[in-house]
């Protein structure tokens, strides 16, 4: 395998890898979510609860395995 193909598959690895991450962190932070609003009745929707939770979508923005 050449040097370029390696570091291609690399990146191609890191890059999935970062994905699957962040779709784990979205789902632990969507279990928050549920655990704040089952009781409720009237439930904000995630997307605005999520606007609301700032540091969420920060730590969302920075997950990297580089």
């Amino acid at each position: 395998m050449s040097l370029q193909a390696t570091q291609k598959k690399k990146e191609e690895s890191l890059d999935r890898a970062t994905h699957f991450l962040h779709r784990y962190c979205m789902l632990i932070v969507l279990a928050e979510y549920f655990e704040e609003h089952l009781p409720d009745e009237k439930n904000p929707i995630f997307s605005e609860w999520l606007k609301q939770h700032v540091e969420y979508s920060a730590i969302l923005s920075r997950i990297t395995l580089a």
